[in-house]
């Protein structure tokens, strides 16, 4: 939403330079904006192939045959929205601060690209190559069950709780020295 600094730089590049580039190349390409985002934006980019879809209450029917195109430049943690893409099969386009935080690399479960030019080619690749696009969305969905799922992160926090166990209830041995 429009309530996220980072989310508003990367929609204001999307806009106004990655967009031209892609509807260069596919000129019946659409942009599709979901989340929160008021008036003065959707006044301003209301136009051709771009809407404003608003708040999606089911995610997975508003990104079924989607490439999601997330061109971070700022911001820290882990990336819900890509992760939710992930999860739905969706192939994901993002930047490497995008990536950052899901041990995600370039061509094996999304695509990374640092600039403008970078970002477009990806995004337009994935347009126009399926091979590439089934390819990136079962290997997006297996990264997710491996290691976002619920059994994952489960499994994850019991093996924290067990090592804490473990290291908490061995015996301590008292320094002789001391």
């Amino acid at each position: 939403s429009e309530a996220h600094r980072p989310n508003v730089d990367a929609l204001s590049w999307l806009l106004n330079e990655i967009w031209p580039v892609i509807a260069a190349q596919i000129p019946d390409a659409t942009l599709e904006v979901i989340g929160d985002w008021g008036k003065d934006w959707q006044a301003i980019r209301h136009e051709g192939h771009i809407s404003f879809t608003g708040f999606q209450d089911n995610l997975s029917a508003a990104l079924r045959g989607a490439i999601m195109l997330v061109p971070l430049r700022i911001g820290s943690g882990i990336r819900t929205k890509i992760l939710a893409a992930l999860a739905q099969g969706v192939p994901v386009v993002s930047t490497p601060i995008g990536a950052e935080g899901l041990l995600a690399t370039d061509d094996r479960k999304m695509l990374i690209a640092e600039d403008t030019p970078a970002l477009a080619a990806a995004a337009v690749r994935l347009a126009r190559e399926p091979e590439l696009r089934q390819r990136l969305a079962a290997a997006g969905l297996a990264f997710v069950a491996q290691y976002h799922s619920p059994e994952a992160v489960r499994r994850q926090r019991n093996e924290i709780y067990h090592a804490v166990v473990a290291r908490s209830s061995s015996p301590t041995v008292p320094d002789p020295s001391r």
